[in-house]
């Protein structure tokens, strides 16, 4: 695109922002000194905004073209291909400043994220994480100063499109402003989010792009980004992992990164002795808890252990008739029996097993 070649070809950094901050004068209104939105051209050949040329002609005595004071004898009619030209410019320009916006070397990201919002808010063009949201947040500021809610958003909204890297770069650069802990775990939570699952938990995308990530960036040593992780309680298993993958990292002893390695490997180890005493203690809650559960049960009722059974007497007794179940009874039953007479087996048993029971229970 015409603006990109621009800046491509571009030695000079200071050419190449005059050009996405003040537009070529054949696109620039000579009255309103603003871009374009609806070009006409008069009898004279002079070319205006719509708008302006008609409050211009309507306020004059005598039609007369602004600049050259010549007599109009015609009306206006409308330029297409320049309307085309500038809704190019402004959506080229636009989309060149979030990309300078998202770099982690810009130092004024805001003051290019209010040029793509003011290109863009007069003209049907949609650009990747210019939010409502995050255009309403930069009119409410009137300068180019560090707006973290309004960066916040805009990332929130190149997350909504997709655009993982940049959203990630985006909140690293919110990072990088100010030394509050806890500000800085949040947005390092997000920037994790910004390459997790669908899920929201940790894949090996997220781990290969996050050590990318602490590779590349300069602000933070790895010992910091780590103690930064474990702050922000992302995931225990996100904070080994990176230390995993920072100590395979080929590096040449003596070096910055050598010393650094150092010093993951001794957070490292700090991590994993504190999941086993988390783990230890989470154990001993554990058992304190079943055991004060076995006593309370203890008291309401006769506890058997497992695997154990009723003494066989017991089951014997259990098994009895109702009325065997005592000597007593067992004299009644016997009694009663031998006073009737007949061959039925009925009598017969009961005047047999009553014996044996008596017989049995002097034993």
């Amino acid at each position: 695109m015409e603006v990109a070649k621009t800046l491509s070809s571009s030695k000079d950094k200071d050419d190449s922002e005059d050009y996405l901050f003040n537009p070529p004068e054949d696109l620039v209104c000579p009255i309103t000194h603003q871009l374009f939105k609806d070009p006409v051209v008069n009898s004279a050949g002079s070319m205006y905004e719509r708008e302006a040329i008609l409050h211009f002609l309507e306020s004059s005595e005598n039609p007369v073209d602004p600049v050259t004071r010549e007599e109009l004898t015609g009306g206006l009619f409308t330029v297409l291909k320049h309307r085309s030209r500038v809704i190019e410019y402004r959506e080229s320009v636009a989309r060149t400043c979030i990309d300078i916006a998202c770099r982690k070397d810009c130092d004024q990201p805001v003051k290019y994220l209010r040029r793509a919002a003011d290109l863009c808010s007069e003209v049907n063009v949609e650009i990747p994480g210019l939010t409502p949201e995050c255009v309403e947040q930069l009119r409410r500021s009137s300068d180019n100063a560090y707006d973290a809610d309004a960066m916040k958003k805009f990332a929130e909204g190149l997350l909504s499109c997709g655009d993982r890297d940049k959203a990630a770069a985006v909140y690293y650069n919110l990072l990088t402003v100010g030394d509050d802990k806890d500000r800085q775990a949040e947005l390092l939570k997000r920037c994790v989010e910004c390459w997790s699952g669908a899920s929201g938990e940790p894949v090996n995308y997220t781990y290969q792009k996050f050590t990318e990530f602490v590779m590349n960036q300069e602000a933070f040593s790895w010992g910091q980004i780590i103690d930064i992780v474990h702050k922000a309680g992302i995931s225990e298993k996100l904070a080994l992992r990176l230390c995993e993958e920072l100590l395979n990292q080929p590096v040449e002893a003596g070096s910055a990164h050598w010393n650094e390695q150092r010093d993951v490997l001794v957070k490292y180890v700090g991590i994993q002795c504190q999941s086993l005493k988390d783990k230890q203690g989470w154990t001993e809650t554990e058992v304190q808890q079943i055991l004060e559960w076995k006593e309370k049960l203890s008291k309401t009722r006769e506890i058997r252990p497992r695997g154990t059974t009723r003494p066989i007497s017991a089951l014997r007794e259990h098994r009895k008739p109702f009325f065997l179940r005592k000597k007593f009874l067992a004299s009644v039953v016997f009694g009663i029996a031998n006073f009737i007479d007949g061959p039925n087996i009925i009598l017969k048993l009961a005047r047999t097993v009553p014996v044996l029971y008596l017989f049995n229970a002097k034993q």
